[in-house]
């Protein structure tokens, strides 16, 4: 599983589901959400203005909300309606990456939707400050938020291993080596 730490919350991505404030106290973290019927295997988990996104797998994308002193949970787009393999968010905007359906989508806070990607195996997801990027096999897919059009694409030559971001930067591990 993955853990992820954010405004002070430990949030953990195993079966339970659970949440943890982190506080300055000599004391143990106290948990603040614990779904009490897990669905979903956590595949990647971010962040964003204290909104939680999770890939739940063939469960889908998880959302947890501050609603009132508690968590509000919902699944986008259904419980078991589209696979999430990865997440994640800028400004207000959680993108999902549906491998079943070969697309990369974009869910603004309203929850509209746009595919991003589509018509490739899609296996990493990661957001800079201006783009939207996706590997699929070699090929690395990069996106201008918000329009999402045009879409450029570079060979790497040889297969994607991980994917992150950081600002503006990007990180691309392939065999061998990584490149920013």
């Amino acid at each position: 599983s993955k853990a992820f730490i954010a405004g002070g919350r430990l949030l953990v991505g195993d079966a339970q589901g659970h949440v943890f404030a982190l506080h300055e106290t000599s004391g143990e973290p106290v948990r603040e959400y614990k779904n009490d019927r897990p669905l979903g295997y956590i595949r990647d988990i971010t962040v964003d203005n204290g909104i939680c996104s999770a890939a739940a797998d063939s469960y889908g994308m998880i959302v947890l909300a501050p609603d009132s002193g508690t968590w509000s949970e919902s699944v986008y787009p259904a419980a078991f309606s589209a696979a999430a393999g990865a997440v994640a968010t800028q400004s207000g905007t959680r993108y999902v990456l549906q491998p079943g359906a070969n697309r990369v989508v974009a869910v603004d806070a309203d929850g509209n939707q746009k595919v991003v990607f589509s018509g490739a195996p899609f296996a990493h997801l990661a957001v800079t400050r201006d783009k939207v990027i996706a590997t699929a096999g070699t090929m690395l897919y990069a996106a201008p938020i918000p329009a999402y059009t045009p879409v450029d694409t570079v060979d790497l030559g040889v297969p994607v291993e991980a994917l992150t971001a950081a600002g503006r930067d990007l990180l691309v591990s392939t065999t061998g080596s990584v490149e920013r």
